[in-house]
């Protein structure tokens, strides 16, 4: 295992994380899918990986519950991130939540504390003062954010006095590793890691021709499997921190192998060049989507029947505050486009968010595969 510093801070943690969303709640949960998860997370402490990234979100507290128990007697082996609810980045709601986390966690303090996604209803001020705050006094180690535009987090600094955040924890993958990849000199310079979620997601999807090619090349070259090669791309790149999530000990074995070969840089250019999917603007009218959330009005939208977190009023207000909207990610078939299947609800919230802000009058800012 390769470990770098998060951020500018002397907090070593592997270059390959874990995530642990997806294990159930306090209410509604598998004990043997609990189990095997538990079980997993022994394993990949034994094979190097500290670092475990969790969330209040994730099943409302269950999972920061079960990875506390996991490791209540390793507690100083591993290095803990987890993530406050948008909702609660009010000065009441920030001291609370990290108090009922580190409870729930069984543990003094949390290592790395993000922001799960901006909450545009509330002043950055407000939450990056509270933030400061816990930090000196004990109750975590490192800011970091989640989803925040290079805009965002350049904001960042106005508010914070003492210290300054360690990470931004986007989506990085081959598709658009464009938009993720041409601000890391901005990373790099200020010593801000990149944590990235999604890397190993649309490898059934079909590349074209000279993509296929160079892929099968360095697989047989370095005897590899397609996500162990995308793994050590990404990790070799400087302030690059990656997450993964699996509940199949095989799969966690198959990254765990990623880091005894190194791509050259030549290797590392034709990945960069080979691989870009650059933001376009599709007509709204161009996109399919099932009829039962075409036909919704802007007061069906607002009440977010689909309990889409975050809903797409708050995307469409962070666009409004902050002039940042993630692209949507569209698949194109016979002149038309649709939602990316892995993700639906995930980019389906971005297209009715967009229905708020224009409706069906101004092309959607999209990554077409």
């Amino acid at each position: 295992m390769i470990y770098k510093n998060l951020g500018s801070s002397n907090i070593r943690v592997s270059t390959l994380g874990l995530g642990t969303n997806g294990i159930g709640n306090f209410q509604n949960n598998n004990p043997d899918k609990t189990h095997n998860r538990q079980k997993i997370y022994q394993f990949a402490l034994e094979r190097g990986i500290n670092l475990f990234d969790t969330a209040e979100l994730y099943g409302e507290g269950y999972a920061e519950f079960i990875l506390g128990e996991t490791f209540k007697k390793k507690r100083e082996q591993i290095v803990i991130s987890s993530k406050v609810n948008p909702d609660n980045c009010t000065h009441f709601g920030l001291k609370r939540s990290i108090k009922e986390s580190i409870k729930r966690l069984g543990t003094d303090y949390i290592d790395l504390y993000q922001i799960h996604w901006i909450n545009p209803f509330v002043e950055l001020e407000e939450t990056f003062t509270i933030l400061e705050e816990l930090v000196l006094a004990g109750y975590i180690r490192a800011i970091g954010v989640c989803n925040f535009s290079i805009s965002m987090v350049a904001q960042t600094s106005k508010y914070l006095k003492k210290i300054k955040i360690s990470s931004n924890h986007i989506e990085i993958n081959l598709f658009n590793q464009y938009e993720a990849l041409k601000n890391l000199h901005y990373y790099q310079e200020n010593k801000i890691s990149i944590i990235g979620y999604g890397v190993l997601n649309h490898l059934n999807l079909n590349f074209t021709k000279k993509q296929q090619a160079f892929l099968d090349d360095l697989q047989k070259e370095y005897n590899k499997t397609l996500s162990q090669i995308l793994i050590r791309y990404f990790t070799s790149l400087e302030s690059i921190i990656l997450l993964s999530r699996t509940d199949n000990i095989e799969h966690l074995k198959t990254n765990v192998g990623s880091f005894d070969f190194n791509l050259t840089a030549k290797q590392r250019q034709q990945f960069y060049k080979l691989f870009q999917y650059k933001v376009q603007t599709i007509p709204m009218e161009k996109i399919k989507i099932p009829q039962q959330f075409k036909k919704f009005n802007n007061f069906e939208i607002f009440k977010n029947q689909n309990n889409l977190i975050p809903s797409p009023l708050t995307i469409a207000q962070t666009f409004v505050k902050y002039n940042y909207f993630k692209p949507l990610k569209l698949l194109e078939k016979n002149d038309y486009y649709y939602l990316d299947s892995y993700d639906f609800y995930g980019e389906l919230k971005k297209y009715l968010a967009w229905r708020i802000l224009y409706d069906f009058s101004k092309p959607i800012p999209s990554i077409v595969f």
